[in-house]
């Protein structure tokens, strides 16, 4: 997979930064379900580790934000072939 095309929302003129994906955590608050900070570690190495991650920060496959995914307790990987947070 081509990791340096530009994510589905954005285009390379819209850098997202670490504060950037702070904020958006920070959002979350209690407001939804979250999952445990161990879960979310092993969700983002997973994530990490995947060919389908663009530019550090973006899944190739749903366009989010895996950072913010992976801390949601109600969402999966949504990689096709088969769920990488197994």
């Amino acid at each position: 997979m081509d990791t340096q095309r530009p994510c589905r929302g954005c285009g390379p003129e819209w850098p997202l930064t670490e504060a950037d994906v702070a904020r958006m955590l920070g959002k979350l608050g209690s407001r939804v379900a979250c999952v445990p900070d161990e879960v979310y570690r092993r969700r983002l190495a997973a994530c990490g580790d995947c060919s389908s991650l663009l530019h550090g920060h973006t899944c190739a496959h749903c366009g989010c934000i895996v950072a913010v995914r992976a801390k949601l307790a109600d969402r999966g990987c949504p990689h096709p072939a088969s769920s990488r947070w197994n």
